[in-house]
């Protein structure tokens, strides 16, 4: 082929590509841009579907594209020129295949003929995301001879769309020229839109429902989606079986309009005591954060429920695995059950969540950090979302947050659970969901990820950090008794916060404990990206902790 056909078949492939993307959902393109993927962000670009969003650092693109698949409900393309480039995705591409959210990894490439000859720019990129990604499809140099490009795309959306939904890399190789001196008109294509998978409820229902009439129980909720429909169902479940939900941070089971009689989110403050003992458990969702549910779960014989990835089983006493859609499996589940018997043990259960709620409220030895996840939970605006950091800030999250009537969709990046890409993550879903957007991280993972704030000037968010001087968590672990703790596992910065707000031209604040109410509701009123600093004392807080829990 002539360079004039080089450039304009590598333009239409890469507009071909765009089309299937669109087909299957994609409405936004997360690019960082770069010489070899010309053709793939002017494809991106031109598309009259697409939303292109410009991210330099391939790191935080990774997990902004993670939270705007999360926040839109829908699959997300991501761009980079070829070398290291992808490599650095590799973070956002393990939570998502954790966390089974389909992205779809466009590495652009050289030609596979470069490969292993020295040449610039060009490494092994074929299956460099392993058993992290649920396909890998290398694509030949664009030829106008070739055939088979519908089939290998359709390859990609049936891997990343499936049963075990997740990100999938579609590698590009191009040629040179890259950009036709004239560029060829877009051609669209019509195809029907990608089918939606539902996992069915599945066969022995009636068994099941006959083995929990009437039985002592309770309904574990570990992370789940934020749908409305899922927390009603899931609560007149409980209520049909006269359990209660011990319901994680993640669940989205704690705000909203359902019916929230039985919902349980203090039990870190009264599990420790209670001798609590149920003849079943029903578990929906992931792993719970709190230390202390996952202790008492592994003693415990239990049913899981969910649609797609792993169950948790690390102890060994998961005793039935069900594969369905949630929100059908509990309305059909509900449907074969007979009007409840009230249970001694839910009472029990029941109670000794109000006492934890009331001790709150009348707490004037409430942490710290008690007092702020109180101001979020309050001032929020309805239908608000919150980030949760992982380490200390979701488990403050899941010690002091009651609930409420008005909705708050909670997130958090609980695959891996890592705390990198919480920054970006936050900015994703704060781009892909309407509502006010609150992201409560540590230090360090705001250092971890502050790249990311490069993308928040577009967004009214507010970044609300608790400044303890490093891995705050570890304070809580054992090796804080060692000679070596901070320089090995505290780590601390010494950054300015306030300095990091400038840099990114966020609008920044300092809280003490007299104004983390008013400060709270403060920057809810305002517009625009924030920054709040909330410095705790390590040695003050723990002690603070310790005997809040009497531990």
């Amino acid at each position: 082929m002539s360079d004039a056909e080089v450039a304009t078949t590598g333009l239409l492939w890469c507009d071909m590509i765009m089309n299937h993307l669109v087909s299957a959902g994609v409405g936004h393109a997360v690019i960082s841009p770069g010489s070899r993927s010309t053709p793939l962000v002017l494809a991106a670009d031109r598309h009259p579907d697409i939303v292109t969003h410009v991210l330099p650092d391939e790191r935080c693109a990774g997990f902004f594209a993670l939270g705007l698949a999360r926040g839109q409900g829908a699959p997300v393309a991501l761009v980079c020129t070829s070398g290291s480039a992808p490599a650095n995705w590799l973070p956002a591409v393990v939570e998502a295949s954790q966390l089974c959210v389909p992205l779809f990894l466009l590495s652009a490439d050289r030609p596979p003929s470069l490969r292993g000859k020295g040449a610039n720019q060009t490494v092994w990129q074929p299956g460099m995301f392993g058993v992290h990604a649920r396909e890998s499809i290398d694509l030949p140099v664009p030829n106008a001879q070739f055939s088979g490009l519908d089939t290998l795309l359709n390859l990609a959306l049936d891997a990343a769309l499936g049963e075990q939904p997740g990100p999938v890399q579609i590698n590009v190789p191009l040629a040179e020229p890259l950009v036709p001196k004239d560029l060829p008109p877009h051609r669209p294509i019509t195809k029907p839109p990608a089918p939606t998978r539902m996992r069915k409820a599945g066969d022995g229902l009636d068994d099941l429902a006959e083995d929990l009439r009437g039985r002592s129980g309770l309904i574990v909720a570990g992370p789940l989606p934020s749908q409305a429909g899922l927390a009603r169902a899931l609560s007149d479940l409980a209520r049909r079986l006269d359990w209660p939900i011990l319901a994680d941070p993640l669940s989205n089971l704690r705000c909203g309009g359902h019916d929230r009689k039985g919902i349980c989110g203090l039990y870190d403050n009264w599990l420790r005591t209670l001798d609590l003992s149920v003849e079943r458990v029903l578990h929906f969702g992931g792993a719970p954060v709190s230390k202390v549910l996952l202790g008492w779960l592994a003693k415990h014989a239990r049913v899981q429920v969910r649609p797609f990835g792993e169950f948790y089983d690390p102890d060994g006493h998961l005793n039935r695995a069900i594969v369905a859609d949630e929100t059908e499996f509990c309305r059909s589940l509900n449907d074969r059950l007979p009007v409840p018997v009230a249970l001694q043990s839910t009472r029990r259960i029941l109670r000794a969540e109000s006492i934890a709620a009331e001790r709150i409220d009348r707490a004037d030895n409430l942490p710290l950090q008690g007092l702020l996840v109180r101001a979020i939970e309050r001032h929020v605006p309805a239908d608000g979302l919150l980030f949760l950091g992982n380490s200390l800030a979701v488990r403050e999250v899941d010690w002091f947050m009651k609930g409420r009537t008005a909705p708050l969709a909670v997130f958090g990046n609980r695959g891996a659970s890592g705390i990198d890409g919480n920054v970006s993550s936050a900015l994703g879903l704060a781009r892909g969901r309407a509502g006010r957007a609150v992201a409560l991280l540590g230090d360090l993972s705001l250092y971890h990820d502050m790249n990311g704030l490069l993308a928040a000037r577009q967004s009214d968010i507010l970044f609300v950090v608790i400044n303890n001087g490093g891995g705050g968590i570890f304070r809580h672990l054992p090796q804080a008794t060692l000679q070596s703790f901070e320089r090995y596992w505290l780590t601390p910065t010494g950054l300015s916060m306030a300095r990091i707000a400038e840099l990114y031209g966020l609008h920044f604040q300092r809280l003490d404990a007299e104004g983390v109410d008013e400060g709270i509701a403060q920057a809810l009123t305002r517009a625009g990206p924030q920054l709040i600093e909330l410095t705790i004392d390590p040695d003050t807080d723990l002690s603070v902790h310790a005997e809040w829990f009497g531990t």
